[in-house]
């Protein structure tokens, strides 16, 4: 009877802890659509009290988001390493991209709606925002990093590339840390690009090296083959010393299909040696907004910067009983600091290089203002 109970308690322990895990499927109205995106909330979530990273897990063109839930099997990683996930809905199975098929949706605004509603409605470490994605997802996840940097940390392209047009207009307002995961055979996005639809996998990672300020020279190592029966052999290629605490790292497989390695549906050229979204989560692990701008999502500050964008002196007002201002790159370097020591409300601008800036400003009371703004 004892040993019955035990049990009994036993088991009703595992299914307690089984239902702390949630799965929530969302929605929320953006440019007048309805979208929706399940969320992943591991069961420590209401046990460690502590904010927690948030990755985003775009689908591929013709998949939705269950079905990349499913795929990639990230809700196991999350689990384990206590982080949630979201994973997105996009319009017509598709995400905007710049292609001449697909969504032609505001994904970049609905994604900025979905970071403002989860903020709002769970405990986030807003500095530990992230995006990955299989196909057109990880074609969007490079947009994001493009014309999101400043609430993205990282992203990670699994079998993505750009579009021509997406390249030429990829302006990041810091150095973003990217991976990217693709393989030599893969028939949808090949590796050798494709005119129109993709340029040539290595061209995306030079394009990264190059934004990035990295040394050319890369460490190259090769992934233990452990299973041999997959027909594909991988290694790591990381330019690891670049600017603003970035790296540049590509995951290469060699006979490697359009699959995201490790995937719960194994297609003829998945890589078997590793689970792609541990490796996608070891790589979004080691980065972080700088700290600086963990204070962009909250919009309480009553600074105003004018004109902006500016050229030669950029003007402030709004905040009373200055005690210190700074001027930092978006990357959170310090450019211009002083203590308040007159009362001019003007910085004189005219040496900076063209870029986005901020300034940052705090009062005697302790609080915190910062504002971006344009150098023209």
């Amino acid at each position: 009877m004892r040993n019955t109970l035990v049990i009994l308690f036993f088991t009703l322990s595992i299914i307690q802890s089984a239902f702390l895990q949630e799965v929530i499927e969302q929605s929320l109205i953006h440019d007048g659509i309805e979208r929706s995106f399940i969320l992943y909330i591991p069961s420590n979530y209401s046990n460690t009290g502590d904010k927690m990273p948030l990755v985003f897990n775009f689908h591929g063109f013709t998949s939705n988001a269950n079905q990349q839930r499913q795929y990639s099997a990230m809700d196991d990683v999350a689990e384990a390493n206590d982080f949630i996930v979201c994973y997105p809905e996009g319009v017509g199975n598709a995400w905007n991209v710049g292609w001449n098929f697909g969504s032609m949706e505001d994904d970049i605004g609905f994604t900025g709606a979905m970071i403002d509603y989860i903020e709002q409605n769970y405990s986030i470490d807003m500095q530990r925002v992230y995006s990955c994605g299989m196909s057109n997802g990880g074609y969007f996840s490079y947009r994001l990093a493009c014309e999101l940097s400043d609430k993205i940390a990282a992203v990670a392209s699994v079998t993505g590339s750009f579009t021509e047009t997406m390249l030429s207009n990829c302006n990041p307002s810091r150095k973003v840390p990217v991976m990217e995961v693709h393989g030599t055979d893969d028939a949808i996005v090949p590796y050798d690009g494709m005119n129109g639809t993709a340029i040539p996998i290595e061209d995306v990672v030079a394009f990264w090296v190059d934004h990035n300020v990295c040394n050319t020279t890369a460490d190259t190592t090769a992934i233990a083959n452990t299973n041999t029966f997959d027909g594909c052999t991988s290694e790591m290629i990381e330019y690891l010393d670049c600017e603003g605490e970035s790296e540049v790292v590509f995951v290469k497989i060699t006979g490697g299909g359009h699959t995201w390695p490790g995937a719960s549906i194994p297609l003829p050229g998945t890589s078997l040696d590793y689970n792609g979204s541990h490796l996608v989560w070891d790589f979004f692990n080691r980065h972080s907004l700088p700290a600086v701008l963990s204070y962009n999502h909250i919009d309480i500050t009553t600074l105003s910067l004018f004109p902006n964008p500016a050229n030669q002196i950029l003007h402030f007002s709004g905040v009373d009983h200055i005690s210190d201002v700074s001027l930092h790159d978006i990357n959170g370097k310090i450019i211009i600091e002083h203590h308040r020591h007159d009362h001019s409300n003007e910085i004189d601008i005219s040496n900076l290089g063209k870029g986005v800036y901020l300034v940052k400003i705090k009062d005697t009371l302790g609080i915190t203002h910062i504002q971006k703004f344009i150098k023209t």
